[in-house]
């Protein structure tokens, strides 16, 4: 009996060790990372292409504005107009970048034709062009012709069929990150309630930062950018500097979360560990 009962105490730490030893909740970190990975993504999309003032950043900076110039000005000599700052870039921009905010907005996209037509009328003034003669006449005329290759080049009634469903988008996606955030937040604090707070967290920004990476990583092999900026000649430029930003930006953030999520992964790992040598030096 004695040794016995030696035996059951000696068993003792044993059973205490596998009965404080935590549990995963494989169920809840899954439904973790995948709300964090929507939550991420439309996070993203929010802050860039569904997003009016990047885009509008995006524009002057890209090559749109100088190609729009050079059709212009190739047009404008028709009428002996040789000064090629007539309709300069910087007017070309403002006009586009107000056509890209009634774009997000769901509004009627349209040349702004008084900005082009003061541009238009400040620009004969300072020529020294035979034209500046011809008076308001030519003004008007010029003005026209360079509202026209505007809305040729950018092709403005196929942009006008996308405003409601980029209005959609930017809605459905801003619904999207809403729900996936109070979700997160719901999980995180069950995760507290299921002693696995730190643990959860690393597990979800390793896995959605993994799962984002390897994502971004196979549209940019895939050249999927690339194809759809041959679609649309003008804007081709645009569209390969705004892909080619979303994914560096998406991939430059999904390796900060994997690295985060190991660093987590490794303090939790540190502490239980420490805390199992304690518990074995006070048995």
């Amino acid at each position: 009996m004695a040794r016995k009962h030696e035996q059951i105490s000696n068993d003792e730490p044993v059973q205490n060790l596998k009965s404080t030893k935590p549990k995963h909740h494989f169920g809840l970190r899954l439904i973790m990372v995948i709300t964090g990975l929507i939550f991420f993504m439309s996070l993203l999309f929010s802050r860039t292409v569904l997003n009016s003032t990047y885009m509008s950043h995006q524009v002057v900076s890209s090559s749109i504005g100088s190609n729009i110039e050079q059709s212009v000005n190739s047009q404008l000599q028709k009428y002996g107009v040789n000064n090629q700052d007539i309709v300069p870039e910087g007017a070309i921009n403002q006009v586009v970048q107000k056509m890209a905010e009634q774009l997000y907005a769901g509004q009627t996209v349209q040349v702004d034709q008084q900005i082009v037509s003061s541009v238009v009328n400040n620009g004969l003034k300072n020529s020294n062009s035979n034209a500046t003669a011809l008076g308001m006449g030519l003004s008007n005329t010029i003005a026209s012709q360079a509202v026209n290759v505007i809305n040729n080049q950018l092709n403005t009634n196929q942009l006008n069929t996308y405003a409601s469903d980029i209005q959609t988008l930017v809605n459905v996606n801003r619904i999207t990150m809403i729900i996936s955030g109070v979700l997160l937040v719901i999980w995180f604090v069950l995760a507290v309630f299921s002693l696995i707070f730190v643990s959860a967290i690393s597990s979800t920004l390793f896995w959605t930062g993994l799962l984002s990476g390897i994502g971004f990583g196979a549209v940019y092999l895939s050249n999927i950018v690339g194809q759809l900026s041959n679609q649309y000649q003008v804007a081709s430029d645009l569209i390969k500097q705004v892909g080619n930003d979303v994914l560096t930006t998406g991939f430059l953030a999904a390796i900060i979360m994997a690295v985060v999520g190991i660093i987590l992964w490794i303090i939790v790992k540190i502490t239980h560990f420490r805390s199992k040598k304690m518990k074995l030096g006070n048995n």
